[in-house]
């Protein structure tokens, strides 16, 4: 569940080997070490880490983080910085976790609502959608188009990965209190943060869209989407976003085609799949938040 984090530290007590030495033209913060994906930066009083710890320790951040995965992480950073975990303050961080999806993730973005208290910005191909405000924000997207799917471990490769993030950008000690690194080898902390991000995924309004299924739709309806060149049938939002990013297609030819799509989704073939779709989701956020827990049962 963890991923991306933002440590303030007094001051480190030695680098390994293998760290990049980077002088920066910046007064304030003269000197950046990079270690992996983890980059440091020395300032007067005191020097900050920032990057994602799963992948510091196992060099890539798709498989779900356990309960020893961040155990092993803060110890790999007490034993190459030479920290002292008390002295720590955690200044923001993410989590999250990639869910393995039956459907291609822009069709359940393309569900997502409005969300009281957050702005909420959507990606043109509802490959991502943003809701944030001054302190946190949460965002799901497709993990896949984000990484490459090259760059992928082989067991995510070919599949719908729906990455489910919230990030705490600031101002984090008003929420939990000043935290350190030795609270997250805590099951509170972990109660607070599993909680707050499965309350949060379930509360987004997942609304019923009209959907396509060219494998059981009419021979009209399915010919009526080939003669607009949709290649890729979906739900009702997902192909009217496809027909506004295709620039090349004149403008009077997208906007008939935007009311076929209006005409066509009242046909019987566009049928409600919340249950489908929201279900599924709403049931692997749940079961991602009780693995978590019993990470630590199986521990204690």
């Amino acid at each position: 569940m963890l991923d991306s984090t933002l440590i303030c530290v007094p001051k480190v007590g030695g680098l390994p080997a293998r760290a990049v030495v980077k002088r920066l033209d910046d007064h304030d913060n003269p000197i950046e070490v990079q270690v992996d994906n983890l980059r440091l930066r020395f300032k007067a009083h005191e020097v900050t880490i920032s990057g994602s710890l799963p992948r510091y320790l196992r060099h890539e951040n798709v498989f779900p983080t356990t309960v020893s995965d961040v155990r092993l992480a803060i110890e790999k950073l007490q034993d190459e910085f030479g920290i002292v975990l008390g002295d720590t303050r955690i200044w923001s961080m993410e989590i999250g976790q990639n869910l393995v999806m039956d459907y291609p993730v822009h069709e359940y973005l393309a569900r997502w609502g409005p969300l009281r208290r957050f702005r909420r910005t959507t990606a043109d191909d509802w490959s991502s959608v943003l809701y944030h405000n001054s302190r946190v924000s949460f965002q799901g997207y497709d993990k896949v188009a984000e990484t490459g799917e090259e760059n992928l471990p082989e067991a995510f490769q070919g599949k719908h990965a729906l990455k489910l993030e919230q990030k705490y950008k600031r101002d984090i000690a008003r929420i939990f209190g000043p935290l350190t690194l030795a609270d997250l080898l805590a099951p509170d902390l972990w109660t607070q943060l599993i909680g707050r991000w499965r309350r949060l995924a379930l509360k987004i309004p997942k609304y019923r869209v009209p959907r396509f299924d060219a494998n059981h739709g009419t021979r009209g309806v399915t010919n009526s989407l080939a003669a607009m060149q949709l290649e890729v049938p979906g739900c009702r939002e997902v192909c009217l976003a496809t027909i506004s990013n295709q620039r090349e297609t004149p403008k009077e030819t997208r906007s008939r085609q935007r009311a076929a799509i209006s005409r066509l989704s009242t046909s019987p073939d566009w049928t409600d799949d919340r249950n489908d779709l929201n279900d599924e989701l709403e049931a692997k956020i749940c079961r991602a938040a009780k693995d978590f827990f019993g990470g630590f049962r199986a521990q204690s």
